[in-house]
């Protein structure tokens, strides 16, 4: 058994069934592709909140909470910064239940 991965690496590690949303199970969805595309989230934010200057960020299909959110690369470019997350899925609200 592998052992759990934060966020979308875990949820790739765990297979099919293993808490995914259905789109998930895609073929071409590889570890080096779901790393890419956490590395061009924070390079894309990290510029629209620091260079271009955004403070308003809307993240659609945000899925778990993994390392590098949204709102941390935004916040840390301009502290001022806000982030709504809006997903579908009942699974990923349950970890941010107070």
């Amino acid at each position: 058994m592998m052992p759990e991965a934060p966020g979308r690496e875990g949820q790739l590690r765990r297979g099919p069934g293993g808490g995914r949303a259905g789109h998930d199970d895609q073929p071409g969805r590889s570890l080096p592709t779901v790393l890419a595309n956490r590395a061009f989230l924070v390079r894309s934010t990290s510029y629209l909140a620091g260079q271009a200057d955004l403070r308003h960020f809307l993240d659609i299909g945000s899925g778990m909470p993994a390392g590098d959110n949204v709102h941390e690369v935004a916040q840390a470019a301009g502290s001022e910064s806000r982030v709504v997350y809006v997903d579908h899925n009942h699974r990923v609200r349950i970890p941010l239940r107070p």
